[in-house]
C-alpha cells in the first residue's frame, strides 16, 4: 500500500513469489513512479495472472477492510 517507488524493493517481493504456489495471489496497493516497470518485471518473471495492481487508497476505512481481507500484509522497505 502506498508509493510503489526502487527504495521499497518490491522487486524482492516479486522474486519471492516465484517460490510459491500458483495459489498465492499478490495485490499491490498504490502507484509511482515504479509502477510501470514492477508490472513489466511480474510478466517476465511469469506471475502476470497471480500479481495486481489497485490504485492507492486514501481511506482509512477502506484501507483497513482491505488488510482484514488479507491474509498476509508486507510493508516493504529497505
Amino acid at each position: 500500500m502506498g508509493r510503489l517507488s526502487p527504495e521499497k524493493r518490491i522487486g524482492d517481493l516479486l522474486e519471492a513469489m516465484t517460490h510459491l504456489g500458483a495459489a498465492h495471489q499478490l495485490l499491490l496497493i498504490g502507484d509511482g513512479p515504479a509502477r510501470r516497470s514492477l508490472g513489466a518485471r511480474a510478466a517476465n518473471l511469469g506471475l502476470g495472472s497471480r500479481v495486481r495492481f489497485a490504485p492507492f487508497v486514501s481511506d482509512r476505512h477502506a484501507l483497513a477492510r482491505a488488510y482484514r481481507q488479507a491474509a498476509c500484509v508486507i510493508d516493504p522497505g529497505p
